[in-house]
């Protein structure tokens, strides 16, 4: 959703980038920064699009960002692309994220990579140039309404070839995005040989000229018919009907399944939904920062500061700082080339929950703000405000039913936890010398592993009941990002914020494992002899220690909100105070 207010101040996130590439984020923030005020994008705005923004707008955003090499910056330079490593896309990502412009589902993004390992040499040469330079927008087509999740046990579409070799497919696509303003689509369908991998120009332009100029509108192929359909959030998700469209066959016939799952696997990683998630809960904190009650107003202590509100910011960002770790961690293993395919998993579920999640708790802290009628704040401008947040929070509902459904994700995480099957990467185990709650939490993981494997109950042992799988998976999860900020927390340097935010969510986090584990053990493990009372008490006296008031995200709030006040003093032509160590 784009927001209707001026942006805060951009005080990026640390994302642990090497110079080059934090380098490169600042030079794409630069750019971003004046190509998405308000005053340029107003009279661009468009409603029933998925980004917010007309299809003319995009198109020329997308060209000027792939005249600069940017769309592709980290795709093999054999491929034609910048060859950089994996942190110079998620840095872009993480731009492109938050300062809401229309460059994420790109024809890179969606189908640079299936193309790239499956195509021929003759379509990488001509399919790959038109993403990487802004040209061509792509759209990815699999669903089916009646297959749902389940997308191969349930696939309709057909393609055949006719007399002279030709590859022509039928069927229909739901729940596609940007389909009416895409060039091509890359789809799959049936064929004699199995389930394969399609490109299919959606414009009957892009069959004879590649590099014909576009205007606005749906221009369907030959046998191509593309609907709009509403959505609750008020943009619209599209239909592809195809009616004998000609198709171009990426690939061998039968290698579909894997073929979708390099495109999804490529989707993958949460720089985008990190990027979402930080402008969020910047925007409430420049909300909450305006001078007045229940604000800062220059005391660096909390007592200005209405407790409950204090305690719902400081949250935000302990749980966007938890984010980063889970978001960066697949960048990170491929640029070591050790993909990690649980790690990409996890960011998938985490990162675009946390995204719904914070523009729920946003559009709350608002409501409580509004209510207490700060002075100098006008209640129409509070409540645009809230609607902006609550609009935002329905909008974010697509991230967790996208790209597959998150609790196929999860269940994918639990397999890997019970050790049923083998993962690409993914942490086997813990190392035991961390700090003593998260060894607990960690053991008490493992207990509960163990458990749920020798139990039975409804004629099939425990683990294999869904809710339980779901439950183990969220452990995993939880335990995995309080690891990551708890690492990050103790180099060298670490922001304030970073170390208060590690106190408060690795104690709640290695808590909340271990109570679910004894839950999770049923009668055995609410007995001493279970092993996990002990490590109860490790976790609560961890918890006690790290007690402290104000409390970690009080003291979180405080020093967001007076590094926001600082910095709309200087833009206001102010002194700012000094704030030690303020930065985000």
């Amino acid at each position: 959703m784009i927001p209707a207010t001026p942006a805060p101040a951009h005080r990026p996130l640390d994302l642990g980038l090497a110079p080059g590439a934090e380098e490169f984020r600042a030079e794409v923030c630069a750019w971003l920064t004046p190509a998405m005020a308000l005053g340029r994008i107003a009279a661009h705005r468009d409603p029933d699009d998925r980004t917010g923004l007309g299809e003319e707008f995009e198109r020329a955003l997308l060209r000027e960002a792939g005249k600069r090499g940017w769309l592709g910056i980290s795709v093999p330079s054999g491929a034609g692309g910048g060859g950089r490593p994996a942190s110079w896309a998620a840095a872009f990502a993480y731009e492109v994220a938050w300062h809401h412009a229309p460059l994420v589902d790109t024809g890179v993004v969606l189908a640079s990579a299936p193309v790239a390992a499956y195509g021929s040499a003759g379509q990488r040469g001509r399919l790959l140039p038109g993403m990487l330079d802004g040209r061509e927008t792509w759209c990815c087509a699999y669903t089916e309404l009646a297959a749902g999740n389940d997308l191969f046990a349930g696939l309709r579409a057909e393609a055949r070839q006719d007399g002279d070799g030709t590859w022509r497919i039928t069927g229909t696509k739901a729940l596609v995005t940007g389909a009416a303003k895409a060039d091509r689509c890359l789809t799959v369908a049936r064929t004699p040989g199995g389930t394969a991998m399609f490109v299919v120009a959606l414009r009957s332009a892009v069959a004879t000229d590649p590099a014909a100029p576009r205007t606005g509108g749906v221009m369907a192929a030959d046998g191509v018919e593309i609907r709009r359909i509403p959505t609750i959030a008020g943009y619209t998700l599209d239909e592809i009907v195809f009616d004998g469209a000609e198709a171009e066959l990426l690939g061998d016939e039968g290698a579909g399944r894997r073929q979708v799952a390099r495109a999804v696997r490529a989707e993958h990683g949460g720089l985008f939904q990190l990027g979402w998630a930080h402008r969020l809960v910047s925007d409430l904190t420049a909300c909450l920062a305006g001078v007045g009650a229940n604000c800062v107003d220059g005391r660096r202590d909390g007592s200005e500061v209405d407790p409950v509100l204090a305690e719902q910011l400081g949250g935000l960002w302990v749980h966007l700082l938890a984010g980063r770790g889970t978001a960066l961690a697949p960048v990170f293993a491929m640029e070591l080339a050790r993909p990690d395919l649980v790690a990409a998993m996890l960011a998938k579920i985490r990162l675009t929950e946390l995204v719904r999640d914070a523009a729920r708790e946003a559009a709350s802290a608002v409501r409580r703000f509004a209510a207490t009628r700060p002075p100098g704040r006008a209640r129409s401008e509070l409540e645009s405000w809230e609607t902006r947040f609550a609009a935002e929070a329905v909008m974010r509902l697509d991230g967790p039913i996208s790209v597959g459904a998150n609790d196929l994700h999860r269940e994918a995480v639990a397999s890997f936890v019970l050790g049923e099957r083998p993962f690409d990467g993914g942490k086997a185990a813990f190392d035991e010398a961390v700090a003593e709650p998260l060894s607990a939490a960690w053991r008490a993981l493992r207990t509960a592993v163990d458990r749920v494997n020798s139990r039975t109950a409804y004629g099939t042992t425990v683990s294999r009941l869904p809710v339980v799988r779901r439950r183990l998976a969220d452990m995993y999860g939880e335990l995995d990002a309080a690891w990551r900020l708890a690492a990050q927390a103790d180099e060298h340097g670490a922001a304030e914020e970073v170390v208060l935010a590690a106190a408060d969510h690795v104690g709640r986090a290695c808590r909340g494992v271990v109570e679910e584990a004894v839950e999770l053990c049923g009668g055995h493990g609410y007995l001493a002899d279970s092993g996990l009372g002990a490590l109860l008490s490790t976790v609560y006296g961890a918890e006690r220690l790290a007690d402290t008031r104000p409390s970690p995200r009080a003291r979180i709030a405080v020093r967001v909100l007076a590094a926001e006040q600082d910095a709309a003093r200087v833009a206001g032509g102010g002194v700012p105070a000094e704030v030690e160590g303020s930065g985000r």
